[in-house]
C-alpha cells in the first residue's frame, strides 16, 4: 500500500509543478523576447548615430535593463491606478533620458537630443 501512495504522490506532485510552470514563466521577462529585442535594436541604433565608445554601450546597455526592471515593477503593482501609472512612466523616462544623457559627450548631447524630434518628424 506505501508504494502505491508513494507512486500517487510523486504523480500528483509532478502534474502539480507541470501545471504551474507556464504561470511562473509568465510572471518573468523571460516570455517577452520583443521587449529584449527592442532593447536591444534601441542600443545599436543609438550606439550608431551617436558613435558610442564600448564603455558607454556597456553604461548604457545597464540602464536600460535597471530601467525595464523598474518598468515592470510599475506596470505590475496592481496598487496604482492607471493615471498614476502613466505619470510614473513619463517620470520614469525623463529620468531614463536624463541618465542616459549624463555619459555622453557634448557633441554626442546635442544629437541625443535632437533624436526625439527628428522621430516625431517621421511619424
Amino acid at each position: 500500500m506505501k508504494p502505491l501512495y508513494r507512486v500517487f504522490s510523486s504523480c500528483g506532485l509532478l502534474c502539480g509543478l507541470l501545471w504551474f510552470t507556464p504561470v511562473i514563466q509568465a510572471a518573468g521577462p523571460a516570455d517577452r523576447p520583443e521587449r529584449v529585442e527592442q532593447a536591444a535594436a534601441r542600443l545599436r541604433q543609438l550606439a550608431e548615430e551617436l558613435a558610442l565608445s564600448d564603455e558607454q554601450r556597456t553604461a548604457i546597455a545597464a540602464l536600460m535593463e535597471k530601467h525595464r526592471a523598474r518598468l515592470d515593477a510599475i506596470r505590475d503593482d496592481g496598487a496604482i491606478r492607471p493615471r498614476k501609472k502613466i505619470k510614473r512612466v513619463r517620470e520614469l523616462r525623463e529620468t531614463f533620458r536624463d541618465e542616459i544623457r549624463a555619459l555622453l559627450t557634448p557633441e554626442q548631447q546635442q544629437k541625443f537630443d535632437a533624436m526625439p524630434r527628428e522621430r516625431r518628424r517621421k511619424d
